[in-house]
């Protein structure tokens, strides 16, 4: 059964979509920024903070990032810090959707079922089952049958 991980951020360096890719369970990432371009520069010259929106275990996994200009205009926008967030949910929750639509996600809500993982990242997981067919504790991202 595949994953669908959508994330705004490097939250906890992307452990998450780390472990289902290296279980070959990671359908496809969405994320606001992947910058794998800077792995190929020289360390001096590596933007730090842009550097680790990057991961290398995760080179070959299928990931989504937004486009630049959404970013953009994230970071230009000159409302209040709330009202910022709350247009930067909206237009990566526009851009996922189109992501997963042509993956058959979305589509019929009632076939998909959203769960979270250590409380806080929202994930789409493939029917049938669930995440107690799957053995996933709340918590486990590595599929270790954590407890409840």
């Amino acid at each position: 059964m595949k994953w669908y991980l959508s994330q705004l951020g490097r939250r906890e360096h992307y452990s998450l979509a780390v472990a289902l890719h290296r279980q070959r369970r990671l359908a496809v990432l969405c994320t606001d920024i992947w910058a794998a371009w800077t792995a190929r520069l020289p360390a001096l010259l590596r933007p730090r903070g842009l550097a680790q929106r990057y991961r290398a275990d995760l080179a070959d996994a299928p990931i989504c990032a937004e486009p630049w200009l959404n970013v953009w205009q994230t970071r230009t926008d000159r409302r209040s810090p709330f009202d910022r967030w709350v247009a930067q949910g909206e237009r990566f929750g526009r851009f996922a959707a189109e992501v997963y639509r042509p993956r058959g996600l979305g589509v019929e809500p009632a076939h998909h079922r959203e769960v979270r993982v250590a409380g806080r990242v929202p994930l789409l997981k493939e029917p049938p089952g669930g995440v107690e067919a799957e053995g996933l504790g709340v918590g486990d991202p590595q599929g270790l049958g954590a407890q409840r």
